[in-house]
This record gives C-alpha cells, structure tokens and sequence, in this order.
C-alpha cells in the first residue's frame, strides 16, 4: 500500500478520496 501511494497514481488517488470526504462531509 505504501508503495502505491509513493505512485503518481496513489497520490492522484488520495486527492480524489479527500476531495470525496470533503464533499460527503460538505453534503
């Protein structure tokens, strides 16, 4: 998992699940 997230794609990942949290809280 770590390594993944290390990826341009992990991190791109992460973004989109903190901008999800954020709307779903936001909501």
């Amino acid at each position: 998992m770590q390594e993944e997230l290390r990826s341009s794609q992990g991190k791109e990942t992460l973004s989109i699940i903190g901008r999800r949290s954020f709307f779903c809280k936001a909501t």
